[in-house]
């Protein structure tokens, strides 16, 4: 794979296998993606809300409260890409984990 488009004829063939469902595989992607919603949803989100409010007003901050901010931005752009990447990969490798495919 050389990149996030596979070319059709390395995927299509585990499309015509008959695949059983697995309660454990399928749980465990699960929760890998309400993971990644948590830590975009409910951490990035709330850190953006207090980062804007400094970065917005930087006047009325000083010292301790920009770097704070600047420390809370790291974490909300880490778990914004993160959680995004997490939950995304799972919504699709829950496909290929459940299926014991390649997708």
């Amino acid at each position: 794979m050389a990149g996030p488009i596979e070319r059709p004829q390395n995927i299509l063939h585990q499309f015509k296998i008959n695949h059983q469902f697995d309660y454990f595989r399928t749980l465990d992607g699960l929760k890998r993606m309400v993971w990644g919603l948590f830590k975009k949803v409910v951490i990035a989100d709330n850190l953006a809300v207090m980062v804007n409010n400094v970065y917005n007003h930087p006047q009325e901050y000083e010292g301790i409260s920009l770097v704070i901010a600047t420390i809370f931005f790291a974490f909300q752009i880490y778990c914004d890409f993160s959680g995004y990447s997490r939950h995304c990969h799972w919504r699709f490798a829950g496909a290929r984990h459940q299926t014991d495919g390649e997708l």
